[in-house]
C-alpha cells in the first residue's frame, strides 16, 4: 500500500488592517510565523510544509524557519477582501507543480 501523502498549508499575508506586520511580530522573542511553522515540523505529519505568502520579507523568514516557499502570492489572493479557498487552492497548485506528486490530503494551518 502506498503511503498516503500529506501537505501542509501556511498562509501569511504582509498587510494587516488592526495589527501592523502581526506575523512578523515576536511572541516569546520569536516572530508569530516561527511557532506555526515549528509546531508543523515538530508534528512529523506532513511531508511538505509550504508557505504561501504576498512578502519576500515573509518568504524568507519562512524558510528560515523550516518551512518551503518559493513563490509569492498575487496580489488579487493578497488582499483584505480574498477568500480563503482560492489562496489555498493556488498553493496546492505550487506545490504539485514543483514537487510533481498529487497529495491525499492537505491542512491548512492558520498563523494567529
Amino acid at each position: 500500500m502506498n503511503k498516503q501523502k500529506i501537505l501542509c498549508i501556511i498562509c501569511a499575508r504582509a498587510g494587516s488592517k488592526r495589527l501592523k506586520n502581526k506575523n512578523m511580530k515576536n511572541i516569546f522573542s520569536k516572530p508569530l510565523i516561527y511557532h506555526t511553522i515549528n509546531q508543523a515540523i515538530k508534528s512529523k505529519v506532513f511531508d511538505k510544509i509550504v508557505f504561501s505568502t504576498d512578502a519576500e520579507k515573509l518568504r524568507k523568514m519562512a524558510v528560515k524557519f523550516g518551512a518551503q516557499s518559493w513563490f509569492l502570492r498575487p496580489s488579487k489572493l493578497s488582499n483584505d477582501k480574498a477568500a480563503k479557498m482560492p489562496v489555498i487552492r493556488h498553493a496546492v497548485l505550487e506545490a504539485e507543480k514543483k514537487f510533481k506528486i498529487t497529495f491525499d490530503y492537505i491542512f491548512d494551518l492558520d498563523v494567529t
